[in-house]
């Protein structure tokens, strides 16, 4: 383990060592000759930068003014169809859904009943009564008929 220790210790001082060594600037600089040519010259005058310069062009093509009101967007004109007035379009009349009333049982004989349910309520009715916005038309052994606001119905077992 001492040995390991020894070993990180001894990498670490060469990184650093040699980090150091480098941000001094005891490293090889360059010569003088290659020095001068680093140099920017100062006696360049400014007609030779100009003439050094290439023109650079510009697409005015693609490029807005950005202070120009921008064009109004064109009108939209509504196409009118003209009806004649003399035409009446008659509206259908609504259609009344049936009833939701379900059979349980018919009860035959001198005075027929039955058992209807409608939304979880069940009721004993006879011929000629009303209830549910129906009335009991018929009730024989087979069917029951009722009627309603949009028509008649037939109830079977």
């Amino acid at each position: 383990m001492n040995k390991f220790i020894a070993l990180v210790v001894a990498v670490t001082l060469l990184f650093w060592g040699a980090l150091l060594y480098k941000l001094t600037g005891n490293q090889d600089s360059p010569t003088q000759e290659q020095a001068s040519s680093l140099e920017v010259g100062k006696d360049l005058k400014f007609n030779d930068l100009l003439d050094r310069l290439k023109h650079q062009t510009l697409d005015t093509k693609g490029i807005r003014n950005p202070f120009e009101q921008p064009a109004a967007p064109k009108p939209v004109v509504k196409v009118v169809k003209e009806v004649a007035r003399d035409t009446v379009v008659e509206k259908p009349k609504p259609v009344k859904p049936k009833p939701r009333i379900t059979l349980d049982a018919i009860l035959p004989g001198d005075n027929p009943v039955a058992i209807l349910k409608h939304n979880g309520e069940s009721a004993v009715v006879s011929v000629g009564q009303d209830i549910w916005n129906v009335h009991i038309e018929s009730i024989s052994a087979d069917k029951v008929t009722i009627a309603y606001d949009g028509g008649t119905l037939e109830l079977a077992p």
